[in-house]
């Protein structure tokens, strides 16, 4: 059971749940490469930068 000053249950499920689309979002991407749809340079542009994730709450 987590304690009062953790976070609550609500905010693990939008951390879950972002982590389980953007896991598809890598799937597909990855697809999109191996059939050679998208290019190296292509993927680095789509992709998120780490600050931006790193700061969110």
């Amino acid at each position: 059971m987590l304690n009062q000053n953790g976070p609550g249950l609500p905010q693990i499920a939008q951390f879950v749940e972002l982590i389980r689309l953007l896991d598809q979002l890598m799937i597909v991407m990855d697809t999109l490469w191996l059939c050679q749809v998208i290019s190296n340079k292509h993927c680095k542009r789509v992709a998120v930068p780490r600050p931006q994730l790193a700061g969110r709450t």
